[in-house]
This record gives structure tokens, sequence and C-alpha cells, in this order.
């Protein structure tokens, strides 16, 4: 089996091979991508002699692909899926996104906030228009489509803000006027959301399920002691944790258990509130810290720390101190190292 180094190498010369004669006269070009969290190897198609597409270009993910690889996919299924992809992805540009010229009005009326942690995305973040929040950045993404498949998004970059001509703050005024109308805020108890995973599962092998049944069947395990829960999202379940950017939402929570509340960023999509009274914040960063390292991909960390919001006051802070601000395990010098070992996903 190949190693990763040579895996890229052999799939970024083979592809073109698998490309139909539309794209003989381009390229494949590797090049390094931050994305939220970490960095990859991305690859891109250009016209032959440019070194980018005025348009909308689809980008894949090496580290993907050697996955499929590393889990016995042939080599050929594997580049064959990839230029799948790749030609699906040109099929599927967005209008907005087509063309020599983006569409830039439609970018703006569809410009909504995302939240990021900084310590991790330093070199991620020098790219983009952002302003801290918390141990967090705002970030800014174009929704380009919503459909049965999912929402597309655009991150909005230091170069397209200028084309926009749009400084960070005037961003972030229309994101927090659009992402609520967007993208709107749902709030539910953890046992719903367990109840339409459980219902989900069970219509996938035939079997039916009511949401009643469903929902007695876990309030008769639940002890009485246990841990009342709600999570919050937004209406796509993508990156949805930026919904605590509006205190209306957090007033919500807060009713819920009439008392102040703490915020657990299970993710970038979602987080969980759990009521502040007789909860330790320690003790809930210690169980972030857990689930981050050993259940939530490295892409989808938001946060070690855990938010405090004081109804009256009507202000979230940051209630614990996480021995470790950066999500990858690493500490502050170690991600200045450059060992290469063995990537995944």
């Amino acid at each position: 089996m190949m190693n990763y180094e040579i895996f890229k190498e052999v799939f970024k010369g083979k592809l073109m091979d698998y490309m139909p004669d539309e794209f003989k006269n381009y390229k494949a070009v590797e090049h390094k991508v931050y994305k939220v969290n970490c960095e990859k190897d991305a690859i891109n198609l250009f016209p032959s002699g440019e070194n980018r597409r005025a348009g909308g270009s689809p980008t894949i993910y090496v580290e993907n692909y050697y996955e499929m690889y590393k889990k016995g996919e042939s080599l050929d299924d594997v580049i064959r899926h990839a230029a799948d992809t790749i030609k699906r992805g040109y099929e599927y540009v967005p209008e907005i996104m087509k063309g020599d010229e983006i569409d830039i009005e439609r970018l703006k009326d569809s410009v909504v906030a995302t939240l990021v942690n900084t310590a991790q995305n330093e070199e991620y973040l020098k790219g983009i228009p952002h302003r801290e929040f918390l141990d967090l950045s705002i970030i800014y993404k174009s929704v380009v489509s919503i459909d049965k498949e999912g929402m597309g998004t655009a991150v909005i970059t230091n170069e397209m803000a200028s084309r926009m001509e749009m400084s960070e703050a005037q961003l972030y005024e229309t994101a927090m006027k659009n992402t609520p109308k967007l993208l709107p805020a749902t709030i539910k108890p953890m046992e719903e959301i367990i109840c339409e995973i459980i219902m989900g599962e069970a219509m996938a092998v035939g079997q039916e399920m009511s949401m009643d049944g469903t929902m007695e069947m876990l309030n008769e395990a639940k002890g009485d002691d246990e841990l009342s829960m709600y999570v919050m999202t937004n209406r796509e379940k993508i990156n949805g944790a930026a919904e605590i950017l509006f205190p209306e939402n957090l007033d919500k929570l807060s009713a819920k258990f009439d008392s102040d509340i703490y915020i657990i960023p299970s993710s970038v999509h979602e987080i969980i509130a759990v009521s502040a009274e007789g909860k330790d914040a320690s003790e809930l960063q210690e169980m972030v810290n857990e689930v981050n390292m050993n259940e939530v991909s490295l892409e989808e960390r938001l946060s070690n720390e855990v938010y405090h919001y004081d109804r009256n006051k009507r202000e979230l802070t940051i209630a614990s101190d996480a021995p470790n601000k950066r999500l990858d395990g690493k500490s502050e010098s170690e991600q200045f190292r450059y060992d290469t070992p063995e990537r995944t996903i």
C-alpha cells in the first residue's frame, strides 16, 4: 500500500486521464488550503497556462480519497470517483458563482455569520475578514444554495470582500441581519433529537416507530436526576453554533430552565444548553475536552471551553479555563513543529 505522499503524486498525475475530453486543455493543480481547524492538500482543475479559474472551480481534498484507498478501494476506482465528483461539481456550480464575474449583489444578500475557534485558526483567519468573540472568531459565508442535497456556502475571503466593496464592519452588520432570516434557530430537547435519530435508523431498516412511542421509551429509561439538556442549531443543522451570537436565542434557552445557563459547544454545528444551577463549569469543561478529542472530528470542533449566560445581564462569558486552547491536542508550542505523520481526515 502506498503511503500518503506517494499516493498524492500518483493521484494527481493520473487524475486527468479520467476526465472527459472537454477538460483536455485543463491541468490538475495541487495547493494547500486552510480549512476550519486544519490545513488540507487540495486539487483544482485550471486551463493550461493559468493558476486559477475566474468562476467557480470545484475543489477536492486528497486526504478524503486516500482514506478510500486505505479502506480497500482500488486506485482506479478512487481516481474515477474523484473525477466524477469534479464533473458533477462543474455541473452544479451555483449560478452566482458561474462565469467570469461572480454575482456580487447576490452574494451580499446571502452573507451569514459562522463561528470558528481563534487559537486553532490563526493562519486561516489571516486570509478572511473576521472579528473576535470570546475565544472564537466570527467569519462570514455566502449561502449559495439550499436544496435537498444540503446547503452550499462560500467563505468570504479578503479578496472577495474587496470585490464586494464591503468592510468587515459592513459584513458583520449584514450577516447579523441575514442569519436569523436565512438560517433561523431551532431549539429542541435532547430527548427529541435522540428520538429523531432512533426513528431515522429504524426507518432505514424498514421498521416503523412513532415519536410518542419513542419518547415514552426514553422517558422510562431516563432517571429523575438525569441532566436536562436542550440543543440549539439552525434550520439546516449546518454551522448552527453561530446562533449563540443572538441574545434572543439565549433568552429562549434560559427561559426553558428559568435560570442562567451553561453553553456546551458540542460542535460548529450545534450547542447544548444546561441549567447553571448546581453545575460545576470545570467538570463540564473536562467533559467537553474529552468528547472533542474522542468523538468529534477535528474539522467540527468549536471550543474546549464552557460558556455562561447571565439571563439578567443578557451577557455571555467564558466560564472555564481550558488547559489547552487549541483543538488538535497540540500544545501552543507544538503547532510550530513540522513533522509529517501519517495523515487522516
